[in-house]
């Protein structure tokens, strides 16, 4: 009778989130402006933390989205100015895999280079 109670309830509470849960539109390029401007503006007025997430949060709903090299140069570039050297590694290297013809790219193999220099990865840099 428990377990029956139970599965009855986890439908429920299963069918209410759906149904409560806005759907976004990752094919929306305007949403996906908005959504980075929002991060960017952020960036520029120095509330680092909000605009990681909102970066972050761009990636996972954009993962094709036309501003992803810009996205994860910014992050990079934040994660260096926190001092989170491996995490900006991680950005840098994939606008780097990602986006060879990106302007960004020269700026952020400097980047990576100091990135793995204050992480002592000397013949890496």
């Amino acid at each position: 009778m428990k377990k029956g109670r139970y599965i009855l309830l986890l439908s429920i509470l299963t069918a209410l989130f759906l149904i409560h849960v806005p759907e976004i539109d990752s094919a929306d390029p305007e949403e996906a402006n908005r959504m980075y401007a929002m991060a960017k503006k952020a960036y520029e007025d120095g509330f680092l933390d909000l605009s990681i997430s909102e970066f972050e949060k761009y990636l996972a709903t954009y993962p094709t989205g036309e501003k992803r090299d810009r996205v994860l140069f910014y992050l990079g570039e934040i994660f260096l100015t926190q001092g989170k050297f491996s995490r900006a590694k991680g950005s840098l290297i994939k606008l780097k895999e990602e986006f060879p013809a990106s302007p960004l790219v020269e700026r952020a193999i400097l980047a990576l280079a100091f990135s793995l220099f204050e992480q002592k990865e000397f013949s890496q840099a």
